[in-house]
């Protein structure tokens, strides 16, 4: 080690440890950049996947109700919850959506 120690020495160190960091975040900005160009085209069709613009027409009743059911499904699924929690709150959110 340098044999630096005590606020003299977090002086001397600390420009050098903020020059460090910058190399460090540049290199990191560069690599994240890269992979963002390597990204495929959003606009292209992959897997021919069609996407509907929902607000630009009416939903039916039950177009309505299975995107009801997924985005409940989607919020249950991200949870730590125990099967038996995730049940009571798909019955719950089931009686609520019914009223």
């Amino acid at each position: 080690m340098l044999g630096v120690r005590g606020e003299n020495g977090k002086k001397l160190l600390q420009p050098r440890v903020n020059e460090r960091a910058r190399d460090l975040k540049v290199t990191h900005d560069a690599a994240l950049r890269n992979k963002l160009r390597k990204l495929p085209n959003p606009t292209s069709s992959r897997n021919d996947m069609l996407v509907h613009n929902l607000s630009s027409k009416e939903l039916t009743k039950e177009q309505l109700q299975f995107l009801r059911h997924k985005a409940v499904e989607s919020v249950i699924n991200q949870t730590a919850a125990t099967e038996e929690t995730r049940n009571l709150i798909r019955h719950q959110v089931s009686s609520l959506l019914k009223r």
